[in-house]
């Protein structure tokens, strides 16, 4: 039974730092996208966006993302999965450098649809267990040898090769089965509670000015040690998540519009307009009036 393909809102196509596979030529409908980001560069940030028929599933290897989901927004860390539901809006507010994560849509199936080749029974409740995570975020560690799997298999042998479907397939059976696993495990969190509270600070005020030899005093570690504990853990220097941190909340204040951009900038903690401007085009591809008008271009985007 051929299934029609879905739209997928955005551009998955290949590129320098990211790899991204279909798996519906090998009959798996299940996973029409399935990628691995390794960004060497900040990405713009996508407009909040849904995803009709799918499940977007996403695993952290490096950096700090901001999960907004239904309008509120977390914190991702290394090793940790956040999934989004078919109807919910949401987005990563934040695509740092160095950042590297592996994700995938799964395709809910309806009606007598396929699913892995599994009996009635088995896929009513896989699908009933992975349904239940939508706005979810676990420790998913034990994941990245399954992703790592799924591509190895995939790079292995042609297209509609019995052998690599079949591959294929148990190997997603075992990534979908290793979820429903995984989210019974608390998402990971930074060991150092002094660390942990810096960073929650710089979320939530980053029009402060954060002094290296501060933060570490405060966090009881040299400022060396600081700056690895920190980039391990964000995948930025502290000034540098913190310039981040005030780009994503200078999009909303920009969207809300009634605020001048001057006074934006002020707010946040740049030094002149200018200064704001040529920082948020870096991050976000457009300048502030652009943004604030409605008329950034619709180039790549992440999902």
């Amino acid at each position: 039974m051929r299934r029609a393909r879905i739209k997928l809102g955005f551009d998955y196509s290949d590129m320098p730092e990211r790899k991204v596979v279909s798996l519906e030529a090998d009959g798996i409908a299940c996973v029409p996208a399935i990628g691995f980001d390794n960004f060497q560069r900040a990405w713009k940030v996508p407009e909040v966006h849904r995803h009709p028929e799918c499940l977007e599933i996403s695993l952290c290897l490096r950096g700090s993302l901001g999960f907004e989901f239904r309008g509120q927004t977390r914190t991702l860390l290394p090793g940790n999965v956040a999934v989004s539901g078919p109807d919910d809006p949401h987005r990563f507010s934040s695509y740092p450098k160095r950042l590297s994560k592996y994700w995938f849509l799964f395709r809910i199936p309806t009606g007598r649809f396929p699913l892995l080749r599994l009996p009635s029974g088995e896929k009513r409740w896989l699908v009933q267990k992975l349904m239940a995570l939508s706005g979810r975020m676990f420790n998913g560690e034990r994941l990245l040898p399954c992703f790592q799997r799924i591509f190895r298999i995939y790079d292995s042998g042609p297209v509609k090769s019995l052998e690599r479907s079949l591959l294929l397939r148990s190997a997603v059976t075992d990534l979908l089965l290793r979820i429903v696993e995984c989210s019974k495990s608390p998402p990971r969190q930074e060991s150092n509670a002094r660390l942990k509270s810096i960073l929650r600070e710089m979320e939530e005020h980053p029009e402060r000015d954060y002094r290296i030899d501060e933060l570490a005093e405060r966090a009881g570690m040299s400022p060396s040690n600081l700056v690895k504990r920190f980039k391990k853990l964000t995948g930025l220097p502290p000034h540098a998540f913190c310039v981040q941190q005030r780009i994503a909340k200078a999009t909303e204040m920009l969207r809300q519009g009634s605020r001048s951009i001057a006074s934006i900038a002020d707010e946040l903690g740049f030094a002149s307009s200018r200064h704001f401007a040529t920082s948020f085009k870096q991050a976000t591809g457009v300048v502030p009036k652009l943004w604030k008008a409605g008329k950034a271009k619709k180039g790549k985007a992440t999902p």
